[in-house]
């Protein structure tokens, strides 16, 4: 990954800088804390308002830093990494359970002929692929 940054930088420019970047298919995050900012902020890809903002630079950011320096940003970051890592091995877990469930169900059902109660009355595996009563036909 290359990262490279801009400091120093004059409200006026932010937003044709970040204009620039992303033209050229880059990610831009920008960071503000005055209303002359919220233009660049809001046309990032990630605006970020820094602490002590005004409440337009508040409005125009993705994310708003409410203690001064970029530590809790970092630690944000951190956090939502462990946060995503745990999402996905529950739905990865859930998923594995799912189809255990289904493939158990369906050696019970086939192989074993276990009768399937429905809501319309039961079914039995037959030879064929489905014995229906007479009471459907």
């Amino acid at each position: 990954m290359d990262v490279d940054g801009f400091t120093g930088v004059f409200p006026e420019h932010k937003f044709e800088i970040g204009k620039h970047l992303q033209g050229f298919g880059n990610l831009c995050a920008m960071t503000g804390d005055g209303a002359n900012d919220a233009p660049a902020l809001s046309h990032a890809n990630v605006g970020i308002a820094v602490e002590g903002a005004t409440d337009a630079a508040h409005g125009a950011a993705y994310i708003v830093l409410t203690e001064p320096g970029l530590l809790n940003f970092v630690h944000a970051i951190c956090g939502s990494h462990i946060i995503f890592q745990h999402m996905r091995n529950h739905t990865i877990y859930t998923s594995v359970v799912t189809i255990r469930i289904v493939v158990c169900i369906s050696i019970l059902v086939f192989c074993y002929k276990f009768p399937v109660h429905t809501l319309h009355g039961s079914y039995h595996c037959a030879s064929q692929w489905w014995y229906y009563p007479d009471a459907f036909h």
